[in-house]
């Protein structure tokens, strides 16, 4: 009961961004702003061969990826953020799963919800979100980079390798990358 009235008092907290959102014409003209500068931010880490730099760029990209979204979706993943630190799993679960249903195309709010399921230790759950997200954004890296992690540690080398090299096909400079696909390389060579 105490969890339901903490979702709805959550919830009830949306009404003010809402109520304060810009126009539509305004709020158009941000979002292609912030898809712009996120698809400028991508093509450059694509060609990054510095790894402070595209360390740099990774999270410029991953500031835009955020602002991305709606204000109110923006406001209940933070809710959500909060309602986890607090302990109180199943209202972060049912935010994070609200700010899916509700902005389906967000992207963060899809990762979000994918590593909060891994976290609480349910990665099928975790990965079929995961591929949900990068069909719609297979260039998301944090959701490439813990499709890889998940994998691993369901112990599946092969499908994990697979994955590294789908993230690495992407970004073909990251080199952290390009060693973690040559760890996983030699454990599925191992394995035959």
């Amino acid at each position: 009961m105490r969890t339901h009235l903490l979702t709805w008092l959550l919830l009830a907290g949306l009404a003010l961004p809402q109520a304060l959102a810009m126009p539509a014409e305004d709020k158009a003209t941000t979002d292609r702003a912030t898809t712009s500068a996120a698809h400028q931010l991508l093509r450059q880490l694509k060609q990054e061969r510095d790894p402070a730099r595209a360390a740099a760029l990774r999270e410029k990209l991953q500031k835009a990826w955020i602002a991305a979204g709606p204000i109110s979706a923006q406001v209940l993943l933070k809710q959500a953020e909060s309602a986890q630190a607090a302990g109180l799993l199943g209202t972060a679960e049912e935010l994070l799963r609200l700010a899916v249903r509700r902005w389906p195309d967000y992207a963060e709010a899809r990762f979000r919800l994918a590593f909060f399921l891994w976290q609480t230790q349910r990665p099928q759950q975790a990965l079929s979100m995961l591929d949900e997200l990068l069909q719609r954004q297979p260039d998301h890296f944090p959701a490439l980079l813990l499709r890889v992690r998940l994998l691993r540690a369901l112990e599946d080398n092969e499908q994990a390798l697979h994955a590294c090299r789908t993230l690495l096909q992407r970004f073909p400079h990251w080199r952290e990358m390009q060693q973690r696909c040559q760890r996983l390389q030699w454990r599925v060579e191992q394995s035959l």
